[in-house]
């Protein structure tokens, strides 16, 4: 099936829900598709059925999303022909190596509290959920997401995903904390010491920690000490910034490239876009752990 007829049929898709269906209907469908809710970014119902749309396409799900549509809104002229799209690409040699190897756990982490700027954060994790996607070795990762983070979540998701990767996004102060949520959805700022003592508890799972956040440099140093590579950011960053590095870093390391690589190729692209913002983004590793540690081999 071409490319521009994949397209049609996928906004024909996500037209249909994001005009048929209300936040809690959709909050029904993932439950009866057995999708966590919580991890399909977007604040509107527009965005949300969008970012439903992509994620059952990169699960192989869009047959059930649209059976399930029909069965609920059966009057809707809904397209035909899906089961293309959802399989649209021929295998690739590292596909089919992919086939029973490991995978690599992603978890993408965000906190906005309500008290603190907007960031773009929907835009950052397309942009990284795009890069693996496109890249040779899109198998070997798999890309979880958890947004409002609290404080008392934190735990509870390394423990549900037990992720190689660990990507927050977020806000840091210049007090070197990182601001998740409190209950009331405001900051609640965290420590160095007390991300440093969650880390030394999940060392035996978390091998990278990507701390896209402003002054979050006393913050991976403290992570360091307990994980094998940290990036985080020397100073304030702009959203585009933040965004192009994560394109670069994610794309090479969905290319088998080395965490060493990967983080350079992450500062080109930010060069590569015109910001000078180059200096900002800072790697931390012990020794030549960072040139060795690989998430998918050529």
């Amino acid at each position: 099936m071409n490319q521009t007829l994949s397209q049609a049929l996928l906004l024909n898709l996500y037209r249909g829900i994001a005009h048929l269906f209300s936040i809690l209907e959709l909050q029904t469908l993932c439950f009866e598709l057995g999708i966590d809710y919580e991890d399909i970014p977007g604040s509107t119902r527009e965005s949300k059925a969008r970012e439903l749309v992509l994620y059952c396409r990169r699960r192989s799900q869009l047959p059930q999303l649209l059976a399930y549509c029909v069965q609920q809104r059966p009057d809707y002229q809904w397209p035909a022909g899906l089961d293309d799209v959802a399989n649209p690409a021929t295998p690739t040699a590292a596909d089919q190596k992919a086939e029973g190897v490991h995978q690599t756990v992603i978890l993408f982490l965000s906190a906005n509290p309500q008290d603190m700027p907007t960031l773009a954060i929907d835009q950052e994790v397309r942009a990284i959920d795009q890069a693996l996607r496109q890249s040779d070795y899109r198998d070997h990762f798999v890309l979880h997401q958890q947004w409002a983070v609290q404080v008392a979540d934190l735990q509870g998701h390394l423990l549900r995903y037990r992720p190689q990767i660990l990507h927050f996004s977020g806000h840091g102060n210049r007090a070197n904390q990182l601001l998740l949520r409190d209950p009331n959805g405001n900051r609640h700022p965290v420590t160095p010491a007390a991300l440093a003592h969650v880390f030394a508890a999940m060392n035996d799972a978390v091998r990278c920690v990507i701390l896209n956040a402003c002054h979050s440099m006393e913050q991976a140093a403290a992570i360091a000490r307990h994980v094998d590579c940290v990036v985080a950011m020397s100073a304030a960053i702009t959203d585009e910034g933040a965004i192009d590095f994560a394109v670069g870093f994610y794309q090479a390391l969905g290319y088998g490239k080395s965490v060493q690589s990967a983080f350079a190729l992450g500062l080109s692209q930010i060069a590569l876009d015109g910001l000078d913002e180059t200096a900002v983004p800072q790697l931390i590793a012990t020794g030549d752990k960072a040139a060795g540690l690989h998430f998918a081999h050529p």
